[in-house]
């Protein structure tokens, strides 16, 4: 009821879509304090409801096919606006990437390159140098997918909202933002699709070196 007056006094005050509240943890501090918004919990519900029916039809059918059950664990990334895919050996935890990615119908807006410009692991060649050129290569806890998130999110926090699996995922599932889908609502107008292009070019730019591939999945659905 607090949290409920709290938000009829400042309505622009964005608050959890979601009350959890448990028997250690009745005012529901530590679950549910500052997340999901509501955008959050709408994509939660859609992937339940998904895996559950999914489950349902697997069980009916006694399938044993290990592909459809992998997709009760997996985000399909058609439900996202703009994919991008990243150099697995770039990962901070590769070997934590269950399933990998792959885009092969969708339009590719952008196509990276891989880079030694970072490596999260040392290769055996490392150690044979000495002990002080070795430290200047010592990265502790350098995750460079969670800066490549925070880059994005600062130069289009209006723009853009990002998805990303951070137990081991090898894609970025960007979601348009308020600014961009009413831009977006004159279809077919080459002036929007220049600047989506032009910032998924940034978004490239950006992720030298990491991004493996962008590309633009609802626009070529509504074309289609």
């Amino acid at each position: 009821m607090r949290s409920r007056e709290e938000h009829e006094k400042d309505t622009q005050k964005l608050s959890p879509a979601m009350f959890l509240a448990t028997k250690y943890d009745i005012a529901s501090e530590a679950w549910t304090r500052s997340s999901p918004t509501t955008a959050e919990l709408r994509r939660l519900v859609a992937y339940s409801t998904s895996s559950a029916n999914l489950l349902t039809k697997l069980i009916l059918q006694d399938g044993y096919d290990s592909y459809g059950w992998k997709c009760l664990l997996r985000t399909p990334l058609s439900n996202y606006d703009v994919v991008v895919l990243l150099h697995r050996d770039k990962l901070p935890y590769p070997q934590h990437l269950l399933f990998p990615s792959e885009l092969e119908q969708e339009r590719c807006a952008v196509r990276g390159h891989a880079t030694k410009i970072f490596h999260p692991f040392f290769s055996p060649g490392d150690f044979k140098v000495n002990s002080g050129e070795l430290k200047s290569k010592l990265m502790v806890n350098f995750d460079p997918v969670r800066c490549f998130i925070a880059d994005i999110e600062a130069r289009f926090s209006d723009e853009v909202k990002v998805w990303y699996d951070a137990v081991g995922g090898d894609a970025l599932g960007l979601t348009l933002g308020k600014a961009s889908s009413k831009k977006r609502k004159h279809d077919g107008s080459t002036e929007e699709s220049k600047d989506l292009s032009n910032m998924l070019k940034t978004i490239g730019e950006v992720g030298k070196g990491l991004v493996r591939s962008i590309h633009v999945i609802k626009a070529q659905k509504r074309n289609n």
